[in-house]
């Protein structure tokens, strides 16, 4: 997964472009993304942009050795234990003496094929916090939510829940928070632009009404494709993508960052 978050060092903001590998690629595939330039012609796209990298995490260490500059490398998934016997567990100190920067926690599929639950979550999110690893957590409604116009009151909970298991107040500046609504993981659907704002502005509040402090960033993932980018992006509370099957092609890639907007 290749992913573009925010510099929270810079002085600026910067767009969010998150490239999820999930369980796809081999070695040669790993190597040749992170060696392969962009298309020149996207140069200037890219610099007002932090390009992510999160591979299957048998390919984290190949990632970190090869990754240019301007591509970090993260991982899409962690132990919420610091060690111990908790066989095929990885843990945030592994990820971080590796050489990983950052985690994506919560993914839909996570919490749809391995049972994962918002309190679940928010212990990864604590451990990752501790190991000054950069999370992006992921929050989203069930089909059946959205179409009960459940969505906000699902999100609401599901925040509340994530945060209550971890010390989040004084770091919360360092929490990347992706609204990612299960119903459009791999189906081509998306919501509606004033859908996303709708719940991005939730999202937002919630937040910001728990802590009193502005929350730095909010990325929108579904089915974000060359297609839509263009359009998901002119969302202005959107501060950029969590992007699936669409980034495994770098051409295709290149085209969705050509389509996002610029700050």
């Amino acid at each position: 997964m290749v992913v573009f978050l925010y510099c929270y060092r810079c002085t600026r903001m910067k767009h969010i472009l998150i490239a999820n590998w999930k369980m796809n690629g081999l070695k040669g595939d790993i190597h040749n993304f992170c060696t392969q330039p962009f298309p020149v012609d996207i140069s200037e796209n890219i610099q007002n942009k932090t390009l992510i990298l999160c591979p299957p995490s048998i390919y984290l260490g190949l990632a970190c050795a090869h990754a240019p500059e301007n591509l970090l490398i993260y991982a899409q998934d962690c132990s919420a234990y610091e060690k111990g016997a908790y066989t095929g567990e990885i843990s945030v100190a592994m990820l971080a003496d590796m050489g990983v920067k950052g985690v994506l926690l919560g993914h839909s599929e996570r919490r749809i094929y391995h049972g994962e639950t918002d309190a679940r979550v928010g212990k990864k999110l604590a451990a990752a916090l501790t190991c000054g690893l950069t999370p992006v957590v992921c929050i989203g409604e069930t089909r059946e939510d959205y179409e009960s116009k459940q969505t906000q009151v699902f999100v609401e909970a599901q925040i509340a829940a994530t945060l209550d298991s971890c010390d989040y107040v004084s770091t919360l500046h360092n929490i990347v928070w992706a609204y990612e609504p299960r119903w459009a993981i791999g189906t081509g659907k998306t919501p509606t632009q004033e859908e996303i704002t709708t719940v991005i502005q939730t999202i937002r509040e919630t937040l910001e009404g728990k802590t009193g402090n502005p929350t730095p960033h909010i990325i929108y993932g579904g089915s974000v494709t060359a297609q839509n980018a263009h359009a998901i992006s002119t969302v202005p509370s959107v501060h950029g993508a969590l992007i699936g099957g669409a980034s495994l092609d770098k051409d295709c890639l290149a085209e969705i960052i050509r389509q996002w907007g610029s700050f």
